[in-house]
């Protein structure tokens, strides 16, 4: 009796679903060289994931963090340029810097960490829009903060 072929290298076993019954691809992004963890290696495929998508609120988080990061920013460059002895003026134009200086720690933190945390913010989606608006970003936003303490550690 021949062995019937198996097309889907299931090797006998059921595939695993994902999300909304969608399929999991597990190892479709190949590892690179020097990079275990974020989303070029591939973590977010073997995250547990929720059964709602967190773009949006991710992308919340991250306009939190240019925000955040650009209030840390003119803060400190503003005491500085006051210590200084410098103009009213150019306090006042410190925002000149510290809002590009916000896009790039946003970016740093989110750089090749997005789908990661998009896959741990879904776990934390209530299905209803208007009440994940007021929780997940916060979530995401702690967590990107987290991932930026662990890349700044070198994991």
């Amino acid at each position: 009796m021949p062995i019937p072929a198996n097309d889907d290298q299931s090797h006998g076993f059921a595939p695993q679903e994902g999300p909304r019954g969608t399929p999991l691809v597990r190892g479709a992004v190949s590892r690179t060289q020097g990079s275990s963890s974020g989303d070029r290696a591939g973590e977010h495929l073997d995250m547990q994931r929720g059964r709602y998508p967190a773009w949006i609120y991710v992308g919340v988080a991250f306009i939190l963090q240019v925000l955040f990061a650009s209030t840390v920013v003119g803060v400190l460059l503003a005491v500085a340029v006051r210590a200084a002895g410098a103009s009213p003026d150019a306090v006042r134009s410190v925002h000149l810097v510290s809002f590009p200086a916000g896009i790039a720690a946003a970016l740093w933190t989110f750089w090749n960490r997005w789908r990661v945390n998009e896959a741990f913010s879904s776990r934390f989606c209530a299905g209803l829009m208007n009440i994940s608006i007021l929780y997940v970003p916060i979530v995401s936003w702690g967590y990107a903060n987290y991932r930026a303490f662990l890349k700044l550690r070198g994991r």
